[in-house]
């Protein structure tokens, strides 16, 4: 308790100084506006429909979602993280309880509280690095100041990739402990809760995350190669896996057993749609008529350039134990900035990098790397000039971040004007089966009715409640297949319930659609409810959960003692 206090004690004024910064950037959200972002209609027509799957009883990260795709149920949350979209579903439903609040509304209050958490979390790991309270704020605020992390925020609403702002700042707490520290807690639990969540966040940010983790044990290859901190990276990914599990396994079983757009149509990912979506590097740099495309701002703020600068220049002249590894971001931050230029043989890259269809995301990382390695600058100041400056350069970051806030995409709607059907599916219809989309007429056009495809006989619906349905089955002439109003993922399941349970066989029809055989007429069910190995999946989160918590205390309380002794 007396730590608690200590704590909070000496950390008062910074986080103040947090909460204020980030109520003024979020400012323009409390009005009645939001943003029509790039991505708002995508997102909240999957929370809306979340909302809805929730509000059915399936509560845990369901898979298949309603409204979407026609209501013939879309895969969502077999490919995209769903813990954004949870946050804020869950959000709604539990206000919602006791105040009328909107998902628009939800989602504005995440936006406040990843802004707040990503600046919280930064100023404590750059705070673990440097044991300067004002230089450390100052990072803060750059991280969240940073151009384009505000138009991820007010251009792009792109409210899944802004949240992974939050857990970057935790996983590399828990590397620089590894490498630097002594607590095996302090390494754990950032790192493990920081990369578990990024993995239910953003797939493609937590492959890049991955690259980049990797090259930067590379830099460090005479501290990683030891056998007791490869035990703990060991140690962690098995968690991290597993944590997971339940999300990447039915993942990996889509790629392997479906056909689905985003893994089968190669022009998403072709080498010279990446290469074309790359910038020049004049739109790097703050000149007129160069900052921007499609709204998005780019460039680096001159305050940001000239302490890299300034940094780079004194760096030898630096007395610090771990100046090596400001160095080390200021060049894992440069490359992932020259990455997104046209200057980046992104031609020549293999397909797996590809998947990030957009070089300009890698911004992320050269928001977080230069956030670091920008102040260290600051260190070489005398401690009577730490004060007034680290004051000065907030209120500069903060002055000039009003250029990156896009108040005309602000505009007043609510979640009924957007049509969740078409919205929600993405841009390039990204989780739709293949044969949907060669089909698509059909697709456009299909009812809610049962097709027979093959045999005769007669098919009625009892219910259809996406992704269950109870209907009944009459063959005339078998084996008799029929189609159903339901998008195919692998997973779906089908059992004729006349006396005893039997299971039918289910497949994908020509048209992308669920496709079951009967042999017999009988009452019968179809729903999702994931092959074998994904429910074994569900058991093997939770176990791992309970075992996590228990290792957590356990390591924590065994530090405790080492101390006490």
């Amino acid at each position: 308790m007396k730590k608690i206090k200590k704590w909070y004690q000496e950390n008062l004024f910074s986080v103040i100084c947090i909460l204020i910064v980030c109520i003024i950037l979020i400012a323009p959200l409390l009005s009645p506006s939001y943003v029509w972002g790039h991505d708002s209609a995508f997102h909240i027509s999957n929370i809306k429909s979340l909302v809805t799957s929730i509000s059915k009883g399936n509560w845990f990260f369901p898979k298949i979602y309603p409204i979407i795709a026609n209501n013939f149920g879309y895969g969502t949350g077999l490919f995209y993280g769903q813990l954004p979209h949870m946050i804020v579903a869950l959000l709604k439903i539990c206000i919602g309880m006791f105040f009328d609040i909107s998902i628009i509304d939800s989602m504005k209050i995440v936006h406040f509280v990843t802004l707040f958490c990503s600046a919280f979390f930064m100023y404590l790991f750059t705070k673990k690095v440097t044991n300067k309270k004002l230089i450390s704020l100052v990072g803060a605020i750059i991280y969240i100041t940073f151009p384009y992390r505000l138009s991820e925020i007010y251009v792009r609403d792109a409210f899944a990739e802004n949240i992974t702002f939050v857990f970057l700042p935790l996983i590399f707490y828990g590397l620089y402990e590894l490498l630097y520290g002594k607590s095996s807690s302090k390494f754990y639990i950032p790192f493990i809760i920081g990369t578990s969540a990024l993995v239910l966040t953003h797939t493609i940010t937590t492959f890049y995350t991955a690259l980049i983790v990797f090259i930067y044990l590379l830099f460090n290859f005479k501290k990683v190669f030891k056998k007791d901190i490869i035990k703990k990276i060991c140690i962690a990914l098995s968690f991290i896996f597993f944590l997971t599990s339940f999300y990447t396994i039915p993942l990996i079983e889509q790629k392997l057993h479906a056909n689905i757009n985003i893994f089968t149509n190669h022009e998403l990912f072709n080498s010279n749609n990446v290469s074309i979506r790359s910038l020049f590097l004049s739109n790097l740099f703050p000149f007129a008529g160069n900052q921007s495309m499609d709204g998005i701002v780019y460039y680096l703020l001159i305050p940001t350039i000239m302490m890299l600068l300034f940094s780079i220049y004194n760096y030898k002249n630096i007395k610090l134990d771990n100046k090596e590894m400001f160095l080390q971001f200021f060049i894992i931050g440069s490359i992932c900035l020259l990455m997104t230029t046209n200057i980046f043989p992104w031609k020549y890259m293999p397909k797996m990098l590809l998947y990030i269809q957009f070089p300009w995301r890698l911004l992320v990382f050269v928001t977080f790397f230069y956030s670091l390695s920008s102040i260290l600058i600051l260190i070489t100041l005398k401690d009577n000039l730490i004060k007034p400056v680290s004051y000065f350069l907030i209120m500069i970051f903060l002055i000039l971040s009003v250029d990156s806030i896009n108040l005309t995409r602000l505009i007043t709607y609510t979640e009924d004007q957007v049509n969740a059907s078409t919205s929600g599916i993405g841009a390039i219809n990204d989780y739709l089966p293949s044969k949907v989309l060669k089909n698509y007429e059909y697709y456009n056009h299909r009812g809610k009715d049962l097709v027979i495809t093959s045999g005769s006989g007669d098919a009625s619906l009892n219910s259809l409640s996406v992704p269950f349905t109870n209907f009944d089955i009459y063959v005339e002439k078998g084996p008799m297949t029929v189609e159903f109003p339901m998008l195919y993922y692998y997973g779906y399941t089908s059992y004729c319930t006349n006396k005893k349970k039997e299971p039918l066989e289910v497949k994908e029809s020509k048209n992308g659609f669920v496709e079951v055989v009967f042999d017999k007429s009988c009452n019968a069910t179809l729903n999702f409810t994931g092959s074998t190995l994904t429910k074994v999946s569900y058991y093997l989160t939770l176990l791992t959960l309970i075992t996590f918590i228990y290792f957590v205390v356990k390591i924590t309380l065994r530090e405790k003692n080492v101390m006490k002794k």
